[in-house]
């Protein structure tokens, strides 16, 4: 009896042995897949925000009906509802495209570091200077995207701005815009 006690715990040792290793090792895929799916969707906004032309939809508006699916719940929740505000003639209070954080059209982009928190990843994102090769990174950080795998689909979670360029993130500026488009309403 002891002899069968002491194999179900060597049994159990093993997998839990296993399991922990397996369980380190996807750390470093999810980064690079993280920084992948970044990378394919500034490759397609670039796209479609070099093409843009004033009598088109904004390539920020594009992006909810295209590639909603690429965006997780809140955010997606907090874009709708600035562009239904926007629509009833609430001041559009953004001046910028949140996705290049520019209001002009941008070389080309190029993501960098991927940091993990949990299970969010934070992929940066450079600015490539016109002229300058695809694989190299200008000392320009563009903003830091944060992603997340939901029911094994990477999302975008939020897009957050350095310092230099207001040190805020989009979901902040969408849900203050909200409160204050509220305010107003309902005076």
């Amino acid at each position: 009896m002891k002899t069968r006690h002491f194999s179900v715990i060597c049994v159990v040792i093993l997998f839990v042995t296993m399991f922990s290793h397996v369980k380190a090792q996807p750390t470093a895929d999810n980064k690079e897949d993280a920084r992948i799916f970044v990378q394919k969707f500034y490759d397609w906004y670039g796209a479609l925000d070099a093409a843009y032309k004033p009598h088109q939809i904004a390539p920020f508006r594009v992006v909810v009906n295209k590639r909603a699916a690429d965006i997780d719940v809140p955010l997606r929740n907090a874009i709708m509802h600035y562009f239904n505000s926007s629509l009833k003639g609430a001041d559009m209070g953004l001046d910028f495209d949140p996705i290049i954080a520019a209001q002009d059209t941008r070389s080309g982009f190029q993501t960098g570091d991927v940091k993990q928190k949990g299970n969010n990843f934070f992929v940066d994102v450079h600015d490539i200077k016109s002229g300058a090769p695809q694989k190299s990174i200008s000392a320009e950080l563009i903003l830091t995207v944060e992603v997340s795998k939901i029911n094994g689909q990477w999302e975008l979670v939020n897009f957050i701005y350095p310092p230099s360029n207001g040190g805020s993130n989009l979901l902040m500026i969408l849900n203050n815009f909200a409160k204050d488009n509220d305010k107003t309403a309902s005076k």
